[in-house]
């Protein structure tokens, strides 16, 4: 929908162009996780005997191109916030409320997803984002359920980080994100440190309210350290709030521009600091206009990758032997 507006994409061809370029961009600057869009990706046909038949087609040309440019380490399938899953067809519909009138709408989608990811050999690498920051955990387990039951991966964004309510979770979430600013909490960090000993997969994200955060006004070296900080505690990711997700969301398209301008603009005033402006949307390219922002990220993840080999070569150092005492890590 934001390329579509934004990026004035009139069908799935300029829709797939616009994304591609976006994707190009994104893993340029160090990212490595592609998303997608079910209800433009997936569509829908109601067979004579009443039941769905699921095509995929355009799903799976997204998800060989987001491999092709460099957005394969996992590509998230599932819709936020909840495990419905509205397919495109002219019309959005909630196949878990089965308001089509055919039967077993409710329960042939994900079984059939999973089936098709299997058959593609890409099961392993696909995660349904189920919710983002809840207040209630008992609702976590109801979100990745159904997802659990077809042996697809869940993930999550957490801020509510309370050890114990934590635990409802275990079994049922396959990726941890809790959010950067709460990590050191009590009891908090030694959580997540046991979670990783055991082999659970644990990130964390910032969401720019507070300090380190990605906004326009915030130091570059905010966005350093936590790439930085994420190869200290072990973490296996970083996601940065923004980006081009929420443009003209709850902070208005500023008044002084329109749509087909680049947006090549200070958007302190507009937007708060930046917070939704980690990119902007080129109309003319059908693309986005990276930032220093987005360069410095890429910078970063570069750090991270230096910092693994230096921490390789160590290990191969002390095999032999050589004396350390000068290298601190």
């Amino acid at each position: 929908g934001q390329l579509d507006k934004y990026l004035n994409c009139k069908n799935d061809e300029e829709w797939f162009f616009a994304l591609r370029n976006v994707a190009k961009s994104y893993a340029e600057h160090g990212q490595t996780i592609g998303v997608h869009f079910p209800p433009r990706e997936i569509k829908w046909i109601i067979q004579p005997d009443g039941y769905i038949k699921f095509d995929y087609s355009l799903f799976d040309r997204v998800w060989k191109m987001y491999e092709e440019v460099g957005l394969g380490k996992y590509q998230i399938v599932g819709n936020i916030n909840s495990p419905r899953v509205q397919l495109w067809n002219g019309k959005r519909v909630k196949l878990n409320y089965a308001s089509l009138n055919v039967k077993d709408a409710k329960k042939r989608f994900l079984p059939d997803f999973a089936s098709h990811l299997e058959k593609m050999g890409w099961k392993d690498k696909a995660v349904a984002y189920v919710i983002d920051e809840p207040k209630n955990y008992d609702i976590v387990v109801k979100y990745c359920t159904p997802w659990n039951k077809v042996g697809i991966k869940t993930m999550a964004a957490l801020n509510r980080l309370i050890p114990k309510e934590l635990k409802k979770v275990e079994g049922k979430l396959n990726i941890w994100i809790p959010q950067y600013q709460f990590y050191g909490r009590p009891g908090v960090l030694e959580y997540f440190t046991e979670l990783l000993k055991k082999g659970e997969e644990v990130w964390w994200y910032e969401c720019s309210c507070g300090n380190p955060d990605m906004k326009i006004n915030a130091f570059l070296t905010d966005i350093r350290y936590m790439v930085w900080a994420t190869f200290k505690y072990g973490l296996k990711g970083f996601t940065p709030y923004g980006g081009g997700n929420r443009w003209g969301g709850r902070f208005s398209i500023p008044p002084n521009l329109k749509i087909g301008d680049n947006w090549i603009y200070d958007p302190y005033t507009f937007t708060s600091e930046g917070l939704n402006f980690n990119v902007y949307p080129d109309y003319k390219r059908k693309s986005v206009v990276d930032t220093i922002r987005t360069e410095n990220l890429r910078d970063s993840f570069q750090d991270y990758m230096y910092l693994w080999v230096l921490k390789e070569e160590i290990k191969k150092a002390k095999k032999k032997g050589i004396n350390l005492s000068l290298i601190h890590i």
